[in-house]
């Protein structure tokens, strides 16, 4: 199959006790309790994403692996600066997920236009939220590309980064800047 992760049923989750424990059903004692480290909402639903659909292909699990051990060594010699920055900035970044749901949720389909019932004050204010966390991130992004000093460095050092980390931190890459 060329699905770069695979889909673990119900059954196998509750059984690993990969997000739910079999006991009480909550997170105690389940890995997604042991690995998350998540400063957001966001994140952490991203880490329960993937933790019910884990990588299969070992390249991608490779790259992964590359990502945490380069901002994991970064971190290391920044004196521990590095990821408590980052999880600062990340923190700032309101949920734009559940944010963007909120408003996808109130929206109904007319003739392909999208149209409000009971426009008011609330939606205005939660997609004003939306667009102010869409700058945030942006500007997460630009302090990030400011922190890991690899980024647009030396060849051999831009070479060690991770693919993912590229695809982010690099102008024209992920985020198009």
């Amino acid at each position: 199959s060329s699905q770069p992760a695979m889909a673990l049923n119900a059954a196998t989750l509750l059984n690993l006790e990969i997000l739910e424990n079999i006991t009480n059903g909550s997170t105690k004692g389940t890995l997604f309790e042991f690995v998350n480290h998540a400063a957001t909402q966001g994140g952490a639903r991203m880490l329960k994403h993937w933790l019910a659909r884990p990588l299969k292909i070992a390249e991608a699990i490779n790259d992964r692996l590359n990502a945490v051990e380069f901002l994991k060594t970064a971190d290391e010699a920044s004196g521990g600066d590095l990821l408590r920055s980052l999880q600062r900035m990340v923190k700032g970044i309101p949920d734009i997920e559940r944010a963007l749901a909120k408003i996808h949720t109130a929206a109904t389909i007319q003739d392909r236009a999208v149209m409000f019932d009971n426009t008011n004050a609330k939606k205005v204010m939660q997609f004003l939220r939306v667009l102010t966390g869409l700058r945030q991130a942006f500007k997460f992004v630009e302090e990030l590309r400011a922190v890991v000093p690899s980024i647009g460095g030396d060849a051999k050092t831009s070479a060690e980064i991770s693919r993912r980390l590229q695809f982010l931190l690099v102008p024209g890459g992920g985020i198009p800047i």
